[in-house]
């Protein structure tokens, strides 16, 4: 069977075989006083040439885990192929956070050396355009989205996992079961499903006339695998300066800058293999 993951694997395979990749240079682990900030969601993997991938940290146990100094240790210097490849294999959630953030980086790497024109100015969420007529999607929690779509009276389903967050008002709804999400035409979803392993479940409940979007900040990958899937959008994060990113980190700041949202669309997305032959002539 083919997953997302096997999909990722594969593509790895070809681009380490391809190009040369920079090795790791370094990995941020945030520290234990970080975990209710949002600077305490994310690990900061950089490869040499400074291209980094950003690594979710908040699922089950893996922030407290992954605090360990010998996990950044042992990574640097190491081929982010290996790491994401040996990763993908992982039963551990760990690694399997480290291979999203090494394929992550390895991505920005392949935008950055093909010359690929990342879109920085069309905001991924602006992107889709939302009417009364809708039945909107979410999975995970968009707070500006959702109060965007309140003031205008979109009707908005939100999936949970939480069942104390289950609720029902006026167009209104939070609820645990994904089989809403075939109400849905337009749909939102959070990156951080790639991790959890829920994304080829959620998007088998999604209809297939729905317009889907993938967004967050370890968005950063090769999008090849999701649109065959029927996504239609992935809005990603680009850290330009990493060591101006993870002191912003360290003083607990807003991102602004140091982070640049971008958005890909299906339709004018060239496919990995084009990149990768750019980025070896």
């Amino acid at each position: 069977m083919v997953t997302i993951a096997s999909r990722h694997r594969s593509m790895i395979e070809h681009i380490a075989a391809s190009v040369a990749l920079p090795p790791i240079k370094s990995l941020y682990i945030p520290p234990p006083e970080a975990a209710e900030s949002k600077n305490g969601e994310f690990g900061v993997m950089t490869l040499e040439d400074g291209s980094v991938g950003l690594v979710y940290l908040l699922l089950s146990n893996t922030f407290e885990a992954i605090q360990s100094k010998e996990i950044a240790e042992r990574l640097v210097g190491k081929s982010p192929a290996d790491v994401a490849l040996a990763g993908f294999d992982s039963g551990s959630e760990i690694d399997q956070a480290l291979a999203m953030g090494a394929f992550n980086a390895i991505s920005q790497f392949i935008f950055s050396r093909s010359g690929y024109e990342l879109d920085f100015t069309t905001n991924a969420l602006d992107e889709i355009e939302f009417s009364a007529e809708d039945q909107v999607g979410m999975v995970g929690f968009f707070p500006p989205l959702v109060q965007r779509l309140r003031d205008r009276s979109i009707p908005l389903i939100v999936l949970e996992l939480k069942e104390e967050l289950v609720t029902v008002e006026e167009r209104f709804e939070v609820t645990l079961d994904p089989d809403r999400l075939f109400e849905c035409n337009k749909v939102i979803c959070t990156a951080t499903t790639l991790l959890n392993s829920s994304i080829e479940f959620l998007l088998g409940k999604c209809s297939p006339k729905a317009q889907i979007a993938v967004i967050g900040p370890t968005a950063g990958f090769l999008p090849d695998a999701l649109f065959e899937l029927g996504v239609d959008l992935v809005g990603g994060s680009r850290i330009p300066d990493s060591d101006r990113f993870v002191e912003n980190c360290k003083a607990d700041q807003k991102w602004g800058k140091t982070a640049q949202k971008y958005c890909m669309t299906k339709g004018s997305y060239p496919g990995y293999r084009a990149l990768v032959e750019r980025a070896s002539s």
